[in-house]
């Protein structure tokens, strides 16, 4: 439930002027209310005080601080489904007046630029560049040599474009799939049922990038779990389980060998496994600690698990 706090102004003194804050020009005689909103409809000049995570969980500089530029909306988004905010009564308001149909976004179908007939030849030539990386890098692990995982953006981009002219045209490539190639496809598939599936929710185009990079390399560090575990066909063994569950951590070390990637995209690759009741691995995390990416990976990692 949102909810609306206004601070109190004692009888005898004006409403308060957040000039400190940078909000507010200080002469104006304007009412300062905190709010909490989803965090796809903050906007600059909005005060940050509380999330819904602590602070060390999200990789921003101060606690409390002013939404100034795209980055530190783009990290809001990625780890956080709300925020408290402070700011103007009457941009709030505002905001306040936009969640019932945020909630409802949902609901329209999503516009087709192309029809599927002709979406599905580039939908064909992207899975097989997206195959071939993943391949590639399958490779690099397995031979001990350097990863270039930047080379997953211009891939990961194409994969967007496709789904948001078409997206019905990337599902039907999805459905080939090779029981010798499990892993590899596996993080394809879910890399583009992720990029779908935020668009769905209604993340802003640039997100859906890094939320098709968080697909693509959430389970990584499966290349680095043995053979004879990874590929078994019965059930695992409780000591084999145990080596399984590791490959969140392994894939978390490789990422955050590249400082160039997204902290997010390791933040998933760890934690796509924990769940809502704090009985997933590897850090039991309770549910306000599991970061709003690493929830929409683990769903559609489950997903294509299951089908």
């Amino acid at each position: 439930m949102w909810f609306r706090r206004k601070t109190s102004t004692p009888p005898s003194r004006k409403p308060i002027a957040r000039s400190q804050a940078g909000l507010l020009d200080p002469d104006a005689q304007t009412r300062v209310e905190r709010v909490r909103l989803p965090v796809d409809l903050l906007t600059y000049g909005m005060r940050i005080v509380k999330l819904d995570r602590p602070w060390i969980e999200v990789p921003v500089l101060f606690q409390g601080f002013t939404l100034e530029n795209d980055h530190q909306a783009r990290i809001l988004r990625q780890y956080c489904e709300w925020a408290l905010v402070e700011g103007d009564e009457q941009v709030l308001a505002e905001a306040l007046a936009r969640v019932t149909s945020h909630k409802q976004r949902t609901a329209t179908p999503l516009p087709e630029t192309r029809s599927l007939a002709e979406e599905i030849p580039r939908a064909n030539q992207v899975w097989g560049k997206t195959q071939a990386f993943v391949e590639q890098i399958t490779l690099a692990i397995e031979r001990g040599n350097d990863l270039n995982l930047q080379d997953a953006r211009p891939v990961i981009r194409e994969c967007v474009e496709s789904i948001k002219a078409n997206a019905s045209a990337m599902f039907w490539m999805s459905r080939i799939k090779s029981r010798d190639a499990y892993t590899a496809e596996h993080c394809l598939r879910v890399a583009i049922f992720t990029v779908a599936f935020a668009r769905f929710l209604g993340l802003p185009d640039e997100d859906l990038e890094i939320a098709g990079m968080c697909g693509l390399l959430h389970d990584l560090g499966k290349l680095k779990v043995p053979d004879e575990i990874l590929n078994k066909p019965g059930a695992l063994s409780p000591a084999e389980y145990a080596i399984m569950q590791q490959h969140t951590t392994f894939g978390y070390e490789l990422l955050s060998s590249d400082p160039k990637l997204d902290p997010i995209i390791g933040d998933v690759t760890r934690h796509h496994h924990e769940r809502m009741d704090g009985r997933g691995y590897p850090q039991q995390l309770e549910d306000w600690q599991i970061s709003r990416f690493a929830r929409l990976v683990s769903i559609v990692d489950a997903f294509d698990a299951m089908t």
